[in-house]
């Protein structure tokens, strides 16, 4: 199974507790290696991963679980795109950069330009000195900070929601519409999968619509059955 963009929710724990936050309350959750090998035993191609949380610099030893999956079952990745809060220690920073190099090294489509690491920055971040090691990465986006710039583009789900600063309404969560290549079906859309291996194609929903209306769990069934029975292609078998 090929994925144009595959999500995965390393961990739900944070370091900050943002007003704003669609996630909801952080959770001392992690994903288990056991779900990293369920998904990536089901896909060849990752055209772009996004590491997501929570905060993915609290989740270093999930990240290379992840590394050695892909590795394991020879799954090629174009690029991957990863936010951070900026607010951990210089050592973890260096750990999680390090790691990075690695998931890097792996990647082979970064020709567009269109992944990389960025560092969050709106109207309810601070401020925050950017670790110098970051700024030494090629795939480092230096001229790029990420997250709303205004109240406008505040999802009104999760914490939003309960402070009421939310204006956007979340997304309705669709279903897939997938092509098959020489017999291998084709995702076009977002695979989310949450830190128990819940699976979702919206990424910007809060922990409670991700795990209450999820289309299904890779503990419990194949990724690739959950997609196929949540499509509205009509020649998927």
């Amino acid at each position: 199974m090929i994925i144009d963009q595959l999500v995965l929710e390393v961990t739900r724990r944070c370091n900050m507790r943002c007003s704003h936050c669609l996630r909801g309350d952080a959770q001392a959750i992690d994903m288990s290696r056991e779900v990293l090998d369920r998904v990536f035993s089901q896909v060849s191609r990752v055209s772009s991963l996004t590491v997501s949380g929570g905060e993915p610099s609290m989740a270093v030893p999930v990240i290379k679980d992840m590394i050695d999956a892909i590795r394991r079952h020879n799954v090629e990745v174009g690029s991957f795109f990863v936010v951070t809060n900026g607010k951990t220690s210089p050592e973890v920073a260096k750990r999680f950069a390090y790691t990075l190099m690695d998931l890097y090294a792996l990647c082979d489509s970064w020709e567009d330009g269109c992944g990389g690491l960025t560092v969050s920055g709106d109207a309810w971040h601070e401020e925050v000195d950017i670790p110098s090691i970051y700024g030494g990465l090629s795939f480092f986006l230096k001229d790029t900070r990420h997250g709303p710039t205004s109240v406008d583009g505040v999802i009104n789900t999760g914490r939003a929601a309960q402070f009421s600063l939310g204006i956007r309404k979340p997304s309705t969560i669709a279903k897939w519409e997938v092509e098959e290549w020489d017999g291998e079906i084709g995702v076009q859309e977002t695979v989310y999968v949450s830190a128990q291996g819940n699976v979702i194609s919206d990424c910007d929903q809060s922990y409670e619509t991700i795990d209450g209306e999820s289309f299904g769990n890779v503990l419990t069934e194949d990724l690739q059955t959950i997609i196929k029975q949540n499509t509205v292609a009509e020649d998927v078998s």
